[in-house]
């Protein structure tokens, strides 16, 4: 009986916290590689948040809170699994997404011939 509590709890507590559920599936031969990706996103989001905070004239604390709240919230609550920060990675995920999709086969416009 305990252990249905604890399967539904735990379900309940992924639909509220989506990111969760990616944990507990985690793989820990991935953690170096996401380690290595962290500092390359961090090397660039941290600068940018801080120039940011120059521009809207409020102390740098509050550009490096933006840099590093917003991407740990969205890895938490949203359950996709590709995230993006800024223009340009927004456009190299849709490029991604769409290469995969050829790949695939799925929307390549190929057109049968009767």
């Amino acid at each position: 009986m305990g252990r249905v509590r604890s399967v539904k709890r735990m379900r309940r507590l992924t639909g509220l916290i989506p990111g969760l559920a990616t944990l507990t599936r985690y793989d820990r031969r991935w953690l170096s590689r996401d380690v290595l990706a962290g500092i390359s996103v961090a090397a660039i989001a941290l600068p940018v948040g801080l120039a940011y905070a120059d521009l809207a004239g409020v102390p740098a604390i509050i550009g490096i809170y933006s840099a590093i709240f917003p991407p740990l919230a969205y890895a938490l609550f949203f359950a996709f699994y590709l995230q993006t920060s800024g223009r340009a990675g927004l456009v190299a995920t849709l490029l991604l997404v769409s290469f995969w999709h050829r790949s695939a086969g799925i929307g390549s416009g190929a057109r049968h011939r009767s």
